[in-house]
């Protein structure tokens, strides 16, 4: 009955099921004298069933979308006895992928890095989820899986790669367990699969998420890394391996090592003629901090070799290095250096002592260093000389340092040759000097300065500026003055060319000043101002003269009241006896005018007595504060006392206004403590003393001054008897090390220059310290934590 149909495609690896039907009765389709027959007004419904063949027939991925077609008869009106045949066709709506058993679908999942670029250190996750979405009610187990890297990263770029699902870990390769052995990870380029530690069973339907951790190593700047994978599972069907798509990493991430993942000669400048005497902005330099954390970059020192013809003196003179952030653009110039003997074999070196912090922000943060040359003058540089520089920038990020350059363009020196000024002067309202038997002018008149110049080159002036001689300067071409004490000067005009060369002229100018003023003498002073017979007192004086000469001395002429006289600014002098002086000062001052004033002086004092000194504790541990106090101190004169001089016996003295005071032995032994105080008059008792035994201390004791440090810090430390190995730690506020220095067991002091392990200046801020050391027994004993706070 269907001898005129085409039949399936007969190499397809499938098989179908056919019936023809009879009253919707199934019968043998070899019947063909009994067609199916279908009643008036009813419905017959008809399903086609396929069989999928197995894994070695099938084609993976082709796909069905039947056309099925039923044949039926029904009797003709104009011919009851003769049937008419109808084909009737329709179309399945879905479309079906043949698939092999494993995971049906694999899916990409992954969260690509903002910053498109990772460091050494960095953690790169890919995510994928894979799903078995096959009809069968079978779970399966994935055992193996393919690593490739799309991109130009190897595998020994790669310290690790882990795979887990959820918290469970499928598989470690580790390039760094055991260096003298081949690294686990191989044929990164090229592909590799990998057998899991153990099969990761996933249930029927199962959508199981799939996560692999790139852990970045050593890369060569600028490979990248796009990882492709796929999985190969297990259905309990015989245990035959099947293998998913391969999905692969959004997008190509750029390796580096940490520290400026970028730094690139920028333009402009762009290179030319470079002028003798100029000022050269001769290469800037763009660095960027791109990766992912959030640590700043230190730059610090700058390295500038000339790869051309010029040299260090005498073509080039100095050199500086500027900063711009892409945030402001504002510049600051971070260092400079004229030390330049090696810029054509080593380098020049330039020190970054501040600013030199490139912050990280988001998105990842961009700076220009500009370097700046000074051309030597034309008398110096060398014609036709060239100047390429290839500069290192080095720098640190989280304590490792990292060294980049970057090459400038070309530059050809050229001669510009000074600009050739003069000038004249007159007084402003005549327009004629006024040449008398003193003096070019008066200090009354305004001087009228005229300026000239001249350029060999043709160039045009870009600047003038004058230097009158006292102090005052201008920057305009024709500029006026006045000189109101008077006196010589010398003018000296310098003018500077379009190109940056300058030329100087200078001329000598008298002008008469006006009437002297007498000096006055406004205090006389004597310390001490009620001494002790034969006490040396300093005698000074405090002068005004608003017309003395800058850099002229005063004369003076002291008369002590007991016959005897001094000629110095501030005389020592003493007296053989008590009682009341009159001092008489006279000061004289260049133009010979003087003033005189009178002083009494009180001689002849008492001194004071001390009762008693105590301290307490007596027997002290090495590290406690021992206090002492100075009893039944009283003055015959009823003077006030004014210090207490404290000598503690280990080398260390202390002055105090109070009759107590504290101190701390750093070592055990026994002191002997003396004191003496003086009163106001300058009086000085007898000393006294005290004797006391210090033991060594029963744990690490340590303190830190000055507190606020700002520049070094003194660590004072402790150890109780036979300790060893101290160390010192300091952290800052995030509890970041920042500095771990052994000491030496038999100091009690450490001088912190405020610098980190990697030798850069710590930031400002609160630091945490602490000392660690081993005891008699072998135990760890550590001081308590002491506050160190650095404030610049």
């Amino acid at each position: 009955g269907i001898d005129d149909w085409g039949i399936w495609n007969p190499t397809s690896p499938m098989g179908f099921k056919y019936q023809d039907f009879w009253d919707g009765t199934l019968v043998d389709t070899a019947d063909t004298n009994h067609p199916p027959e279908i009643l008036d007004n009813e419905t017959l419904t008809v399903q086609v069933e396929m069989e999928i063949a197995g894994d070695g027939v099938v084609t993976d991925g082709r796909t069905i979308r039947t056309e099925t077609t039923v044949r039926v008869q029904e009797q003709g009106q104009d011919s009851p006895e003769v049937p008419v045949r109808y084909d009737q066709t329709l179309t399945s709506e879905s479309l079906q992928t043949i698939r092999k058993q494993g995971f049906e679908r694999i899916e990409e999942d992954s969260t690509v890095l903002g910053s498109g670029t990772a460091a050494t250190g960095d953690e790169v996750i890919q995510t994928i989820q894979a799903f078995d979405d096959d009809r069968n009610g079978d779970g399966l187990e994935t055992t193996q899986i393919y690593l490739r890297n799309m991109g130009t990263a190897d595998g020994d770029e790669i310290d690790k790669i882990v795979v887990k699902s959820g918290t469970t870990t499928l598989l470690t390769l580790d390039n760094t367990d055991n260096p003298d052995v081949i690294a686990d990870i191989q044929d990164f380029r090229t592909g590799r699969w990998y057998p899991l530690d153990a099969p990761h069973e996933v249930a029927d339907n199962g959508e199981p998420v799939y996560k692999i951790y790139y852990t970045i190593g050593i890369p060569d700047d600028g490979h990248t890394l796009r990882p492709a994978v796929r999985l190969r599972a297990e259905e309990p069907d015989g245990g035959v391996l099947y293998t998913s798509d391969e999905v692969t990493y959004p997008t190509n991430l750029g390796l580096y090592e940490p520290g400026f993942e970028f730094i690139e000669n920028a333009t402009p400048p762009e290179g030319g003629t470079a002028y003798s005497g100029q000022r050269l902005l001769a290469q800037t330099i763009r660095v960027e901090d791109r990766d992912e954390d959030d640590d700043d970059v230190a730059v610090h020192p700058v390295v500038v070799k000339n790869l051309g013809t010029a040299s260090g003196n005498p073509d080039i003179t100095k050199i500086e290095v500027w900063r711009r952030d892409a945030e402001d653009g504002v510049a600051v110039k971070l260092g400079e250096t004229t030390e330049l003997t090696g810029l054509r074999t080593g380098g020049a070196r330039i020190d970054l002592t501040h600013d030199n912090i490139v912050h990280d922000v988001v998105g990842g943060a961009v700076a220009w260093l500009d370097i700046y040359l000074t051309i030597a003058e034309p008398e110096v540089m060398i014609e036709g000389r060239t100047i390429q520089l290839e500069t290192r920038v080095l720098h640190t990020e989280k304590a490792a340092s990292f060294d980049k350059m970057a090459t400038s363009n070309q530059w050809v020196l050229e001669t510009n040759n000074r600009p050739v000024p003069n000038f004249t002067f007159a007084e402003a309202t005549s327009g004629t000097a006024s040449i008398g038997p003193k003096a070019d002018f008066t200090y009354e008149q305004t001087i009228q300065f005229t300026g000239t110049a001249t350029d060999p080159d043709g160039d045009a002036i870009a600047s003038w500026s004058w230097a009158f001689g006292d102090g005052n300067t201008s920057t305009e071409q024709n500029p006026t003055h006045r000189y109101p004490n008077g006196g010589t000067f010398t003018v000296r005009l310098t003018v500077t060319d379009a190109r940056g060369v300058t030329g100087s002229v200078s001329k000598t100018i008298e002008v008469e000043g006006p009437p002297n003023v007498a000096p006055v003498i406004d205090e006389i002073t004597a310390d001490p101002d009620n001494p002790a017979v034969g006490v040396n007192v300093d005698f000074e004086a405090e002068i005004t003269d608003p017309d003395q000469p800058t850099g002229t001395a005063f004369t003076y002429l002291w008369d002590f009241g007991d016959d005897e006289t001094s000629t110095v600014a501030s005389p020592l002098h003493s007296y053989d006896e008590a009682g009341v002086f009159t001092v008489t000062l006279t000061v004289t001052d260049a133009q010979a005018a003087t003033d005189t004033e009178t002083f009494e002086i009180s001689v002849g004092n008492d001194p004071p007595v001390i009762g008693g000194l105590t301290a307490s504790p007596t027997t002290p541990k090495t590290g406690d504060e021992v206090q002492f106090e100075a009893t039944g101190v009283t003055d015959p004169d009823d003077d006030d006392i004014v210090e207490y001089r404290w000598v503690f016996g280990d080398g260390t003295t202390k002055a105090t206004t109070t009759a107590t005071t504290t101190h701390i032995y750093g070592a055990p032994g026994t002191y002997t403590v003396t004191l003496v105080v003086e009163d106001e008059r300058g009086g000085v008792s007898s000393e006294k003393e005290v004797t006391l035994t210090v033991e060594g201390p029963t744990r690490v004791v340590m303190w830190a001054y000055p507190n606020p440090a700002g520049t070094t810090a003194t660590i004072n430390y402790f150890l109780p008897e036979d300790a060893t190995a101290p160390e010192l730690w300091i952290f800052d506020l995030n509890r970041n090390q920042i500095l771990r220095q052994t000491l030496a067991a038999g100091d009690t002091e450490f001088e912190w220059d405020l610098l980190n392990g990697a030798g850069t200046a710590v930031s400002n801020g609160l630091y945490f310290c602490m000392i660690t050391a081993t005891s008699a027994a072998d135990r760890p004993i550590t001081s308590a934590v002491f506050r160190l706070l650095v404030v610049r």
